[in-house]
């Protein structure tokens, strides 16, 4: 059972208590921790755009889908929140496993809520302890040093201001606790109560945030890495002598993964003639199949490992802007290289069941296998039910849902449309022959204070230079929005 209610967007971080073998964990997101023995931190944000689409395809929410997949993965029980952070994930899920359920909850969802709201004091300070053996784990002893009487000089504190839960406290300044009760209790509890404007930016995980808001993610790794060495016979930093070699790499590797394996990043660290080395990943926008690139000569592969080639030369260069620098990795070659995989997702065949298989040719493939070779993310719209004709198209966002309503009425106004206009409209005679009709809007009268500009006719007509153009009549003026051709 969920405790959703009716939310379609998802927070980025998935809190997941399970007691089975972790692997099927790959299948959601290839970034994920063990916190505890059957406790695990998911990254989905670098996924959340790919299990979008697979949403729409099967006509489920992307809260539909995840919960699908966790249900048919996990069914022999299990506990999970979804989070903006993964702290408060932490601190929900222990609050839930207490409250006797096994559910998924999502943290800003009534029933989430009201688990944070009466979050005990000693589940706190367990999942702080907890923190601070991580921090021991990456090295970080200076953070959580002292912790243990600072934790007694909290309890004591909060015992004579008679405080029985920490949402109690929530409006209590971080900085102030840190004064009192050490660096990590303060980190904490910016953590435990979030400024709501920050839940906009949310954190990745896997970009191993540093300062304040640096969390101990250690990923996982259940497999043994795959890669692929290549020694040169001869020193050499040219792109076209590389790439041949780098084809053969790319194969071995093709031959190491699984027929239901999407990568998501490569390694590909090169060694300089001076033997230093130069760690370049490659990245791929959506999860994609080697094994099938192999039949297009690993076109996708080769191009993103050139523009990540290139991409590091140039992001070098900002760095230091030193002439020296820069001249010296063009000029020192390459004298071997190994290229691994890092990170992918696992489709077991539950889950390909569930997407049902889609046919390789559709439309959101096509897309997503462009994105994977350009070097620029494609920038995708969306259809809006909006009578302004500048305001009918806007910028999709990756999470969001299709909408459910209905929308014949706008896609057969957008068909008489162009696709591109002009930034401003131009002013205009009236066509005098080859004038068709194609619709009447009304335009935001509010925000003009002519009461004359309340009523927009649309024409298809050929202009001055004659080109066949979107004209309109405003208030017996003429105006050219865009051009047909």
């Amino acid at each position: 059972m969920s405790l959703f209610n009716n939310n379609t967007t998802l927070p980025h971080y998935l809190i997941l208590k399970i007691s089975t073998e972790p692997k099927n964990l790959f299948c959601l997101t290839p970034h994920l921790m063990q916190w505890q023995a059957n406790t695990w931190i998911l990254d989905l944000k670098p996924v959340i755009n790919y299990w979008s689409k697979q949403a729409r395809k099967t006509n489920l929410s992307l809260r539909e889908l995840v919960e699908k997949m966790l249900y048919m993965h996990f069914s022999e029980g299990f506990s999970a929140v979804f989070s903006d952070h993964p702290w408060r994930g932490l601190l929900l899920l222990k609050s839930l496993n207490k409250s006797g359920f096994q559910q998924i909850v999502h943290c800003d969802g009534l029933f989430g809520q009201k688990l944070m709201q009466n979050l005990c004091w000693e589940d706190w300070y367990e999942s702080l302890e907890e923190l601070s053996e991580h921090l021991d784990d990456m090295g970080q002893t200076s953070v959580n040093y002292r912790l243990p009487t600072h934790i007694k000089q909290m309890q004591t504190t909060m015992k004579r201001l008679k405080v029985t839960r920490p949402g109690q406290m929530d409006r209590a300044c971080p900085n102030s606790m840190e004064k009192r009760f050490g660096p990590l209790i303060r980190k904490a509890w910016g953590w435990t109560f979030r400024d709501r404007k920050k839940k906009l930016s949310q954190l990745s995980l896997f970009d191993r945030f540093e300062g304040q808001d640096s969390f101990p993610w250690v990923a996982y790794e259940w497999s043994e890495a795959r890669k692929v060495e290549r020694l040169l016979e001869f020193a050499s930093n040219s792109w076209d002598v590389i790439e041949p070699f780098l084809v053969k790499d790319l194969e071995q590797l093709a031959n190491k993964t699984f027929e239901c394996e999407l990568i998501q990043q490569m390694d590909w660290s090169l060694t300089l003639e001076d033997m230093t080395t130069l760690l370049i990943p490659i990245h791929f926008r959506n999860p994609y199949s080697l094994k099938q690139d192999a039949q297009n000569d690993f076109k996708t592969a080769r191009n993103q490992a050139y523009y990540a080639f290139e991409s590091y030369l140039k992001t070098k260069v900002k760095e230091t802007g030193d002439e020296e620098y820069i001249e010296y990795h063009f000029q020192v070659p390459f004298v071997a290289w190994h290229v691994g995989i890092t990170n992918t997702l696992v489709l077991t065949t539950e889950t390909l069941s569930l997407l049902k298989e889609h046919r390789v040719d559709n439309k959101d493939h096509r897309v997503a296998d462009i994105e994977n070779k350009l070097p620029l993310e494609v920038e995708h719209y969306n259809l809006t039910p909006n009578y302004h004709l500048r305001e009918d198209y806007t910028a999709a966002l990756k999470e969001e849902d299709f909408p459910t309503h209905a929308m014949t009425h706008w896609e057969e106004a957008a068909k008489q449309r162009p696709l591109f206009l002009f930034r401003e409209e131009k002013s205009t005679e009236a066509p005098k022959k080859h004038r068709r009709f194609l619709e009447r809007l009304s335009l935001p009268w509010w925000r003009n204070e002519d009461s004359d500009s309340h009523r927009q006719d649309l024409y298809e007509a050929l202009d001055q230079e004659q080109r066949l153009s979107l004209l309109g009549e405003v208030g017996g003026r003429w105006f050219a929005y865009g051009y047909f051709d």
